[in-house]
């Protein structure tokens, strides 16, 4: 017979595709925003524009190591797995932010 403790353990275990599902969801809409603001802004805005992106990493990347921590602390058995996907997904947000700076300097 399992414990209580062990019954929430593995429900918040099973939760966090749902959660992975929600990570891409947000990455995608960055993908997206990012893509628009490069297409409707003028020069001026750049700086505030890679400025408020470059916040978006650091807190995304805060918010990650958090989430990792606490994973380890449980014991989580897929850990390895899930740091992977942040990777991935911080990967993603700054390769968009990059294409948008290069798409903009003058060649």
């Amino acid at each position: 017979m399992s414990t209580a403790n062990e019954h929430n353990v593995s429900c918040s275990w099973r939760d966090l595709r749902f959660v992975d599902e929600i990570q891409n969801s947000e990455i995608d809409l960055l993908e997206s925003l990012i893509a628009t603001l490069a297409a409707n802004c003028y020069f001026g805005d750049y700086r505030v524009i890679d400025e408020l992106l470059d916040r978006v990493e650091r807190l995304m990347s805060q918010r990650f190591a958090k989430e990792e921590e606490k994973m380890r602390r449980a014991r989580y058995p897929l850990l390895q797995a899930h740091a992977n996907d942040h990777q991935l997904a911080l990967r993603r947000f700054m390769g968009a932010h990059q294409r948008c700076k290069r798409d903009r300097d003058p060649i």
